[in-house]
């Protein structure tokens, strides 16, 4: 919901991310470690690959991952319906029920 209500009211997801972890207006580098984050998870990416990507020490990475997913918690939870869903179906759908990927022949 919280990255939903970011997304309608236009404004950048990225900085916004940023924002709300951090609690002050970021800097262009903390934007960047929000933004690298944002699609680092959505890829399936964790601590190691958030630190070697944006600089930080791999402790710094875990806690910014962990304040991600406390300030987006929806985003869990749809995860781990992703994951349930392949496993029951062999198939991946995109929001609107298109196949996007499947096991399938």
């Amino acid at each position: 919901e919280t990255m939903l209500r970011v997304l309608r009211e236009g404004k950048d997801l990225h900085t916004e991310t940023a924002r709300l972890i951090l609690g002050h207006e970021p800097s262009k580098e903390e934007r960047y470690v929000a933004k690298t984050c944002n699609f680092l998870i959505l890829y399936g990416g964790g601590p190691k690959k958030l630190a070697v990507e944006s600089g930080l020490p791999v402790r710094e990475a875990s806690a910014f991952i962990k304040s991600w997913y406390r300030t987006f918690p929806g985003v869990l939870a749809w995860q781990k319906k992703q994951e349930q869903d392949v496993l029951s179906t062999g198939q991946v759908r995109s929001l609107w029920g298109r196949i996007v990927c499947s096991t399938r022949r």
